[in-house]
Protein backbone atom coordinates (compact mmCIF):
# COMPACT_ATOMS: atom_id res chain seq x y z
CA UNK A 1 0.00 0.00 0.00
CA UNK A 2 1.05 3.75 -1.18
CA UNK A 3 -1.18 5.78 1.58
CA UNK A 4 -2.52 4.04 4.82
CA UNK A 5 -6.26 3.20 5.04
CA UNK A 6 -7.83 5.42 7.87
CA UNK A 7 -8.52 8.51 8.40
CA UNK A 8 -6.82 11.89 10.00
CA UNK A 9 -7.66 15.02 8.27
CA UNK A 10 -7.45 18.93 8.70
CA UNK A 11 -10.89 20.17 6.68
CA UNK A 12 -13.92 21.64 7.76
CA UNK A 13 -15.98 18.75 8.55
CA UNK A 14 -18.72 20.63 10.49
CA UNK A 15 -19.56 22.89 7.65
CA UNK A 16 -18.90 26.33 9.85
CA UNK A 17 -16.21 27.08 7.59
CA UNK A 18 -12.99 26.33 10.26
CA UNK A 19 -10.97 23.28 9.44
CA UNK A 20 -11.14 21.30 12.03
CA UNK A 21 -8.23 18.15 13.07
CA UNK A 22 -9.73 14.78 12.53
CA UNK A 23 -8.46 11.47 13.82
CA UNK A 24 -9.75 8.47 12.83
CA UNK A 25 -9.64 4.82 13.76
CA UNK A 26 -7.27 2.53 11.46
CA UNK A 27 -9.11 -0.71 10.00
CA UNK A 28 -6.78 -2.56 12.61
CA UNK A 29 -8.39 -0.60 15.28
CA UNK A 30 -5.84 1.34 16.61
CA UNK A 31 -6.83 5.28 17.26
CA UNK A 32 -4.64 7.41 15.61
CA UNK A 33 -5.12 10.10 18.12
CA UNK A 34 -2.84 8.36 20.36
CA UNK A 35 0.22 8.76 17.73
CA UNK A 36 1.78 12.58 19.06
CA UNK A 37 3.79 12.23 15.34
CA UNK A 38 -0.15 11.55 13.78
CA UNK A 39 -1.20 14.91 15.76
CA UNK A 40 1.76 17.06 15.09
CA UNK A 41 1.58 15.88 11.67
CA UNK A 42 -2.23 16.93 10.79
CA UNK A 43 -1.50 20.33 13.07
CA UNK A 44 1.56 20.75 11.10
CA UNK A 45 -0.86 21.01 7.45
CA UNK A 46 -3.08 23.55 9.80
CA UNK A 47 0.67 25.67 9.72
CA UNK A 48 1.23 25.14 6.40
CA UNK A 49 -2.32 26.35 5.16
CA UNK A 50 -2.18 29.75 7.36
CA UNK A 51 1.17 30.23 6.45
CA UNK A 52 1.59 29.44 2.88
CA UNK A 53 -1.82 28.68 1.76
CA UNK A 54 -3.14 25.80 -0.03
CA UNK A 55 -0.53 23.57 -1.23
CA UNK A 56 -1.84 20.62 -3.11
CA UNK A 57 -1.89 18.77 -6.35
CA UNK A 58 -2.43 21.28 -9.63
CA UNK A 59 -3.06 21.06 -12.85
CA UNK A 60 0.01 22.80 -15.18
CA UNK A 61 0.35 22.91 -18.92
CA UNK A 62 2.16 19.33 -18.47
CA UNK A 63 -0.14 17.67 -16.44
CA UNK A 64 -0.90 16.97 -12.97
CA UNK A 65 1.87 18.63 -10.62
CA UNK A 66 2.04 16.87 -7.21
CA UNK A 67 4.44 18.95 -5.97
CA UNK A 68 2.85 21.50 -3.62
CA UNK A 69 0.80 18.61 -2.25
CA UNK A 70 4.71 16.78 -1.57
CA UNK A 71 5.79 20.06 0.32
CA UNK A 72 2.50 20.30 2.32
CA UNK A 73 2.62 16.62 3.58
CA UNK A 74 6.72 17.06 3.90
CA UNK A 75 6.48 20.00 5.76
CA UNK A 76 3.55 18.00 7.89
CA UNK A 77 6.08 15.43 8.58
CA UNK A 78 8.95 17.74 9.52
CA UNK A 79 6.56 19.28 12.13
CA UNK A 80 6.24 16.18 13.95
CA UNK A 81 10.28 14.98 13.48
CA UNK A 82 11.37 18.70 15.04
CA UNK A 83 8.50 18.46 18.45
CA UNK A 84 9.73 14.44 18.55
CA UNK A 85 13.21 14.51 17.41
CA UNK A 86 13.76 11.20 15.63
CA UNK A 87 13.09 10.54 12.04
CA UNK A 88 10.48 8.30 12.21
CA UNK A 89 6.88 9.07 11.82
CA UNK A 90 3.80 6.96 13.43
CA UNK A 91 5.71 4.72 15.20
CA UNK A 92 2.58 3.79 17.17
CA UNK A 93 1.08 2.19 13.84
CA UNK A 94 3.78 -0.36 14.00
CA UNK A 95 1.23 -2.53 15.97
CA UNK A 96 -0.01 -3.47 12.74
CA UNK A 97 0.62 -5.78 10.63
CA UNK A 98 0.65 -3.36 7.69
CA UNK A 99 3.63 -1.14 9.07
CA UNK A 100 7.25 -2.40 9.84
CA UNK A 101 7.95 0.17 12.15
CA UNK A 102 6.04 3.64 11.67
CA UNK A 103 4.76 4.80 8.49
CA UNK A 104 7.21 6.59 7.47
CA UNK A 105 11.56 7.04 8.08
CA UNK A 106 12.87 9.48 7.35
CA UNK A 107 16.87 8.85 7.91
CA UNK A 108 17.18 7.66 4.38
CA UNK A 109 19.05 10.63 2.10
CA UNK A 110 16.10 11.25 -0.96
CA UNK A 111 16.63 13.23 -3.77
CA UNK A 112 14.92 14.95 -6.49
CA UNK A 113 14.46 13.44 -8.98
CA UNK A 114 15.83 10.32 -8.12
CA UNK A 115 13.10 9.02 -5.14
CA UNK A 116 9.87 10.89 -6.90
CA UNK A 117 7.18 8.77 -7.21
CA UNK A 118 4.29 10.71 -7.97
CA UNK A 119 2.69 10.79 -4.43
CA UNK A 120 2.48 13.30 -2.12
CA UNK A 121 3.07 11.55 0.59
CA UNK A 122 6.16 9.53 -0.69
CA UNK A 123 7.73 12.61 -2.90
CA UNK A 124 7.03 14.46 0.54
CA UNK A 125 9.68 12.29 2.02
CA UNK A 126 12.29 13.94 -0.08
CA UNK A 127 11.61 17.54 1.65
CA UNK A 128 10.72 15.64 5.21
CA UNK A 129 14.62 13.60 4.86
CA UNK A 130 16.12 16.70 3.71
CA UNK A 131 14.62 18.83 6.67
CA UNK A 132 15.64 15.74 9.23
CA UNK A 133 19.15 16.04 7.54
CA UNK A 134 19.34 19.67 9.34
CA UNK A 135 18.02 18.26 12.77
CA UNK A 136 20.36 16.20 12.92
CA UNK A 137 23.05 18.67 11.75
CA UNK A 138 24.70 19.81 15.05
CA UNK A 139 24.66 23.19 13.17
CA UNK A 140 21.27 23.29 12.60
CA UNK A 141 19.21 21.39 15.07
CA UNK A 142 15.41 21.24 15.85
CA UNK A 143 14.93 24.87 16.70
CA UNK A 144 16.52 26.08 14.09
CA UNK A 145 14.90 24.00 11.94
CA UNK A 146 11.80 25.08 13.13
CA UNK A 147 12.30 28.75 11.93
CA UNK A 148 13.32 27.71 8.77
CA UNK A 149 10.43 26.14 8.23
CA UNK A 150 8.32 29.26 9.07
CA UNK A 151 11.13 31.23 7.12
CA UNK A 152 10.69 28.89 3.60
CA UNK A 153 6.78 28.73 4.23
CA UNK A 154 6.04 32.07 4.16
CA UNK A 155 8.18 32.16 0.57
CA UNK A 156 6.24 29.27 -0.92
CA UNK A 157 2.86 29.24 -3.39
CA UNK A 158 1.15 26.93 -5.27
CA UNK A 159 3.81 27.10 -7.89
CA UNK A 160 6.82 26.81 -5.87
CA UNK A 161 8.53 23.57 -7.20
CA UNK A 162 11.96 22.54 -5.90
CA UNK A 163 14.03 24.60 -7.14
CA UNK A 164 12.18 27.45 -5.70
CA UNK A 165 11.87 25.57 -2.38
CA UNK A 166 15.81 25.16 -2.49
CA UNK A 167 15.97 28.78 -2.53
CA UNK A 168 13.06 29.35 0.06
CA UNK A 169 15.07 27.73 2.52
CA UNK A 170 18.23 29.31 1.55
CA UNK A 171 16.59 32.61 1.65
CA UNK A 172 15.32 31.63 4.80
CA UNK A 173 18.64 30.80 6.20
Amino acid sequence: DVCPVYVTYYRDFDGDGHRDLSFGISDDGLNLGYDADIVYHEYGHHIVRTVAGPLYTRADAWGLDHTPGAFNEGTADLFSLVFNGDPLLAEYMSQSPRWDKAIRDLEANRTCPGNLQNQIHRDGEIWGATGWNLIEDPRVGPDTMADLLIGTLVRFDRTTGWAGASRAMLDSA
